[in-house]
């Protein structure tokens, strides 16, 4: 099932007002204490975090 949110902060702008506050909070405190190589994203037209593996060539 496509997303129709490009980005998490498509999804975060079709909140009510009040809902877009504690969730850009919660957003920050989140983004700040992953570790490397995790992001936010959208799945499903909710949002998540996900961890991108790189492949290492040797």
């Amino acid at each position: 099932m496509p997303s129709k949110f490009k980005n998490p902060e498509a999804y975060i702008l079709q909140l009510p007002a009040k809902r877009q506050v504690v969730i850009k909070k919660l957003g920050t405190i989140i983004s700040k204490n992953l570790p490397k190589g995790f992001e936010e994203d959208i799945l499903y037209n909710i949002m998540w975090i996900e961890r991108y593996v790189q492949a290492i060539k040797k």
